[in-house]
């Protein structure tokens, strides 16, 4: 696991443990500025570091989305057998099931969601077709 997602987990936790029992009205009651956000923060912070987690856990989850939208940056002309993504998010993930699908397209919109046996499946919008994908940071 990489530093930034430690921080994150960390922040996440700590977050979490702070803002328990604490509802979006009760944040918006507090009167200083700086207490009011980090009480808005640390209702948010979970839902975001569990999608930059996603992929990258050894069992699933519970509050774990099912999938990940993003896109690819640039010109893609499709992928072969352990070609690399680098998603908008800062996602890496690699063609683990030996597929390959040529395609042009600028700027695609992508969505990696959890296949069977723990695996994930990678889709482009407007192709038919799905590369099994594995998260590589």
């Amino acid at each position: 696991m990489n530093k930034t997602c430690t921080a994150l987990t960390l922040l996440a936790l700590a977050a979490t443990a702070q803002a328990q029992n604490k509802t979006l009205t009760e944040c918006r009651a507090i009167a200083d500025a700086t207490q009011r956000l980090a009480c808005y923060d640390a209702l948010a912070l979970p839902a975001v570091v569990a999608a930059q987690r996603f992929g990258l856990e050894g069992q699933p989850d519970p509050a774990a989305p099912d999938e990940v939208r993003s896109q690819i940056m640039g010109a893609f002309e499709g992928w072969g057998p352990t070609t690399i993504f680098t998603l908008a998010n800062g996602q890496r993930w690699r063609v683990s099931d030996g597929s390959s699908a040529y395609w042009r397209v600028q700027d695609p919109k992508v969505t990696i969601s959890r296949g069977m046996l723990g695996g994930f499946n990678f889709q482009i919008e407007g192709l038919n077709k799905t590369a099994k994908v594995r998260r590589v940071n």
